[in-house]
């Protein structure tokens, strides 16, 4: 009963009552039978979720580093989505749902790091795992479109500031640029980068999981 209350104060203060019908989603995605990739939605707050479907439009050209349950419902809402993943094991998850799905709109790409002993800041990732390894050539991807390429950049990979300062040439003036987890603070440098015209902060839960978090949505002036 308190987490219904919860979400109906969200609802009241989106001044959109219609974002109520997320709880019962948010209740069923947490009996761990549903993903982000099953159920076709970007593993962001709900609110983003919201903003995302009501902006988005078939004339569109998107790029994201992070492939899943967003490149996915991404193709439903664009014209042509270029993704970017750079594990083996999910890109080949990933393709398989889009060759089943037939979504002919998307270009996923996987991009590995690489073992590196000299590793730029733009190009690392904070991730354990990853130590020792460059992000690079995963960064510099979006380099081979041409400047003012595409409407929409959505940010939810590896080396997040590297991705940022990469994708602002890349973005039309105009359009997006979307940061998931944007309140890490470690994300705050390539923040900086970016000539904004609008920033709009969109926080809240997230499906799947039993915490908020936000993203971030800032319209690029060039």
């Amino acid at each position: 009963m308190k987490e219904f209350k919860y979400w109906a104060k969200l609802a009241v203060r989106s001044r959109k009552p219609s974002f109520l019908r997320w709880y019962f989603h948010w209740r069923d995605s947490l009996n761990g039978k549903r993903t982000p990739l099953s159920d076709g939605l970007p593993w962001i707050a709900y609110a983003a979720i919201d903003w995302l479907s009501s902006h988005l439009t078939p004339e569109m050209t998107l790029f994201e580093w992070g492939a899943g349950g967003s490149t996915v419902f991404f193709s439903r809402h664009v014209k042509q989505v270029v993704s970017i993943e750079h594990d083996p094991i999910w890109y080949e998850e990933i393709s398989a749902i889009i060759t089943k799905n037939a979504f002919n709109n998307v270009n996923l790409n996987l991009v590995k790091p690489e073992i590196s002993n000299d590793i730029n800041f733009w190009h690392m990732s904070t991730v354990k795992d990853y130590q020792g390894f460059s992000f690079e050539k995963y960064v510099r991807a979006i380099d081979t479109y041409p400047d003012n390429s595409f409407d929409v950049v959505f940010v939810d990979g590896r080396a997040r500031p590297g991705c940022i300062r990469q994708a602002i040439p890349k973005i039309k003036t105009g359009g997006y640029l979307i940061l998931d987890d944007s309140e890490r603070e470690g994300y705050a440098i390539g923040l900086n980068l970016i000539p904004k015209n609008k920033d709009i902060r969109l926080s809240g839960p997230v499906p799947y999981v039993g915490w908020s978090k936000e993203t971030r949505i800032m319209e690029v002036q060039k």
